[in-house]
């Protein structure tokens, strides 16, 4: 599948390629330089040919260069933030070189909201009938968001964010106002750069309540805005499949200038901090049935009733989570490295991550790897494409953990509070009586050496290897008229296995 999407790249890139050899030979360049009043180069300043989607941004020297420019006479702007925006007439022959200098004031600007609609386009948010929440990720310490549902948490109104579980590979539940069906899913649409993904929740076996969400494949670290569309707006946008919501995500491109190197290195520990209570027991004399009149089930509901009465001196107490406990000390390292840059005719963004982390049970951990490309080209001055491709390969086993009777926690509530070795046969009650066994009551014991060895051969194991690709192509013939074009594909291999 991977080499399939690769030969249609490349095919269309190639078609795409024979009318710009013709273009290029009816278009000139534009250079020239953007100062301020004081004469001080302004760096990152954004200058565009008035009508076309040529442009680039100018380099620390303020210079700028733009290439296959349409010749004629066309109107150049430059923009800034913090300055006023300055357009100017340059003329423009086939072959040739024009040159624009500019020289901005400094002014107060308000620039308006922008977000991206359903077709891939941006535009204002008063503009928008639409309510959308929109988060820059650049405003946000990323290394506090291992997550990428963490990014949404407490940062846009009306979206809610429900950890599944703290077990090391679960996800979380995204609720968009609120919760719309009983039985049916719940979870709001992803869009990835236009392009519709799996946000199903994500596992056959049961483990207790703990949900893997496929939205945590996607890094964070690649994500560069999160637009939320919430209410009937998004299903009027994108149909029935919406009525929980949207979520579009786009992710990081580059810009012209040289390369951008990043990388980050995270590494930090895991533990069990919670003190749990320990299990109180007390041994009487039944009263009735009289056959058997030892027990060590004389609970305080059945003193009150008058079924047994205690004995002196007989109330003890085991904590198997604490003194047996099933738990250690884990572990997590996160390695990434991402580059971008270009140049006006081409820019790209590249990133790489390795994550690794063992949990605080010794049957739990994660191994994900992830890679993102994405490359735009300036075909033509009124064509352009973009091609994203990102691929995912998780690794995770999890335990019986929260509500599963199965799990370490659930057996160590439910315990004897007894300290009994393995074979049921020792006890340590001082009242010299054999707690480990099957009571008056017919109820089993559980052993001090359950919460580690009753559910941790149960393996629980989860293979997930996926690849999302996107061509986005924007063709303006005129100032008027813009076509865009959007192919997608998202696959997800996964492989869940069980083993009792």
């Amino acid at each position: 599948m991977i080499r399939r999407v690769g030969v249609l790249f490349s095919f269309l890139v190639a078609l795409a390629l024979i009318p710009a050899a013709a273009e290029s030979q009816q278009s000139g360049t534009i250079t020239g330089r953007v100062t301020n009043a004081g004469g001080q180069p302004l760096s990152d300043t954004r200058v565009q040919v008035v009508g076309t989607t040529r442009g680039t941004l100018t380099a620390s020297d303020g210079s700028y260069r733009i290439q296959l420019a349409p010749a004629g006479t066309l109107e150049v702007r430059a923009l800034r933030l913090g300055y006023a925006a300055q357009t100017k007439p340059v003329n423009v022959t086939a072959g040739g070189t024009a040159t624009a200098d500019f020289t901005l004031a400094e002014t107060a600007t308000t620039l308006d909201q922008v977000v991206v609609t359903a077709t891939g386009e941006t535009q204002r948010r008063r503009e928008n009938g639409a309510s959308v929440g929109t988060i820059d990720t650049s405003m946000i310490n990323l290394a506090a968001t291992p997550l990428l549902s963490n990014i949404l948490s407490s940062r846009t109104p009306g979206v809610t964010v429900q950890m599944s579980g703290g077990t090391t590979g679960t996800g979380s539940r995204v609720r968009i106002r609120g919760s719309n069906s009983i039985n049916l899913s719940n979870e709001p649409l992803l869009i990835v750069d236009g392009v519709r993904v799996n946000n199903s929740p994500s596992s056959f076996f049961g483990v207790g309540g703990q949900t893997i969400s496929r939205m945590e494949d996607f890094n964070p670290e690649d994500i560069e805005s999160l637009d939320i569309i919430k209410g009937p707006a998004a299903a009027a946008l994108y149909g029935t499949a919406a009525a929980n919501g949207v979520i579009q995500l786009t992710t990081k491109k580059g810009r012209a200038g040289k390369t951008r190197w990043g990388a980050y290195e995270e590494y930090g520990t895991l533990s069990q901090s919670y003190d749990f209570p320990s299990n109180w027991g007390q041994v009487g004399t039944n009263t009735n049935p009289v056959p058997n009149p030892t027990t060590a089930a004389c609970t305080f509901e059945r003193q009150v009733l008058n079924v047994c009465t205690p004995k002196v001196d007989s109330l003890v107490s085991w904590n198997p989570l604490e003194m047996v406990s099933p738990f250690r000390d884990g572990w997590r390292m996160t390695h990434g490295l991402n580059a971008s840059g270009g140049s006006e005719a081409t820019t790209y963004y590249v990133g790489g991550e390795f994550e690794r982390e063992e949990g605080i049970y010794a049957v739990n951990f994660l191994r994900r790897a992830s890679g993102r490309g994405n490359v735009r080209m300036q075909l033509t001055p009124d064509f352009d494409a973009t091609m994203s491709l990102g691929v995912i390969r998780n690794r995770i086993r999890l335990p019986h953990n929260d509500n599963s009777a199965f799990g370490p926690i659930s057996a160590g509530f439910l315990g004897k509070p007894f300290d009994c070795s393995p074979d049921n046969t020792r006890n340590t009650n001082p009242n010299d009586i054999t707690y480990c066994g099957v009571d008056s009551l017919g109820r089993g014991s559980f052993n001090a050496n359950v919460p580690l060895t009753g559910s941790f051969p149960i393996n629980n194991n989860q293979e997930n290897d996926r690849l999302t690709a996107g061509l986005n192509v924007n063709y303006a013939p005129l100032q008027w008229l813009r076509a865009v074009g959007l192919i997608g594909l998202d696959v997800v291999n996964r492989r869940d296995e069980q083993l009792f």
